[in-house]
């Protein structure tokens, strides 16, 4: 479950129309997705990012869901049914801690700001390589910060670190976050 020290951004913002003016990490990932894949995004809050990959992979593909905040995660239940999405699993759990995803049973991962709303960075990434099959792929993305200290947060020394321990197929910055696509 999650760390009590873990941040959680209300749905109503990661729902908010607004969003559409940041750049969308699926402008970088969009060549990666195929139909029939089984995706996870982790950290999926209320479904934003979750109704386009649902999309992108078709209704032969899955995406498994995964949020630890149940109101969130009702939310985006929710939704899966007003929008008549069936290709959609959804689990309420840490991204530290992936039960009921097995190892190696992913074709992507999507991770979009989530790790820099979480305590253990290390323990999310870990479980992002665990399901991820052999060569797969994961977008994986942190929030650009402001000196600071809050564990939370993920600081360029921390990035470049993730870049290094992990085989970065592509990586950029926005005005807003940086991102990777990371492969196992």
């Amino acid at each position: 479950m999650p760390e009590k020290q873990d941040r959680y951004i209300p749905p109503l913002i990661l729902d908010n129309p607004f969003r559409k003016l940041e750049k969308s990490p699926l402008t970088f990932i969009g060549k990666y997705l195929k139909p029939g894949m089984a995706v996870a995004d982790i950290g999926s809050g209320p479904g934003y990012f979750t109704v386009k990959l649902s999309s992108l992979v078709g209704p032969e593909g899955t995406v498994t869901a995964l949020d630890p905040d149940e109101k969130t995660v009702e939310r985006l239940r929710m939704k899966m049914v007003n929008l008549h999405i069936g290709n959609v699993r959804i689990l309420v759990s840490s991204g530290s801690h992936i039960p009921g995803v097995e190892s190696n049973s992913m074709d992507y991962v999507f991770s979009h700001l989530m790790i820099c709303c979480m305590s253990e960075h290390k323990k999310a990434l870990d479980e992002m390589m665990r399901i991820l099959k052999p060569g797969a792929m994961a977008f994986v993305s942190v929030t650009r910060t402001l000196p600071g200290k809050d564990p939370r947060n993920v600081y360029r020394e921390e990035w470049d670190r993730i870049l290094q321990d992990f085989h970065a197929v592509e990586k950029g910055a926005t005005m807003t976050y940086r991102w990777a696509v990371l492969q196992k």
